[in-house]
């Protein structure tokens, strides 16, 4: 199931926008890759949420949405 997702994100040519907390010690290694290996996602300001850990949606949720509100 995993191969059948990473085929349909390296296949999405749609805005894609990374957005990892700086205190991120979980998820944080994927990043990168994630803005390698989908269309999408290159050439795009992706986002660094400032004081806030795993649980970045409930540590900054209104950086957040203004940050998905502006892919407009």
């Amino acid at each position: 199931m995993l191969n059948r997702a990473w085929a349909g994100l390296a296949a999405f040519e749609r805005p894609f926008l990374t957005a990892f907390a700086d205190h991120e010690d979980i998820t944080r290694a994927f990043e990168r890759i994630l803005q390698a290996r989908i269309p999408g996602a290159r050439k795009q300001d992706h986002v660094t949420v400032p004081d806030a850990g795993h649980f970045l949606q409930e540590q900054q949720p209104d950086l957040l949405v203004d940050t998905i509100l502006s892919l407009g």
